[in-house]
């Protein structure tokens, strides 16, 4: 890697990320922490998922860490907008038919309780 300034990424953190309890990391030590707004200096983007960086500022001896690439999070906000749409959709649905049936119903996402 070419360790001249100009030669060098660096990014800003447009969300935040914790690698612990992340499903798709292949190694929860292997993440570092950010928040939005951190500047990162990005070391490698050989993996296309999992780019190795490291906080602006920090020594060049410290270790890089795993961060998400752009596509990745790109990928899982979708995922995430889908599933909400699929929720949301299902309780319009759901709403029209005890509309329809003239049902009075009080429920929120985790319970149904149909009044008789």
């Amino acid at each position: 890697m070419c360790c001249c300034v100009f030669c060098q990424i660096f990014v800003r953190a447009l969300f935040e990320f914790n690698p612990i309890g992340d499903e798709f990391i292949p190694s929860q030590q292997a993440g570092i922490h950010f928040t939005v707004g951190d500047i990162l200096q990005v070391i490698s983007k050989d993996d296309h998922n999992w780019w190795q960086a490291r906080r602006w500022g920090a020594m060049p001896t410290d270790a890089a860490g795993l961060i998400p690439s752009p596509e990745l999070q790109e990928w899982r906000a979708a995922c995430i907008s889908v599933e909400r749409a699929k929720k949301e959709e299902s309780s319009l649905l759901l709403q029209e038919l005890l509309h329809y049936w003239n049902v009075p119903v009080v429920f929120s996402i985790s319970t149904l309780l149909i009044k008789q």
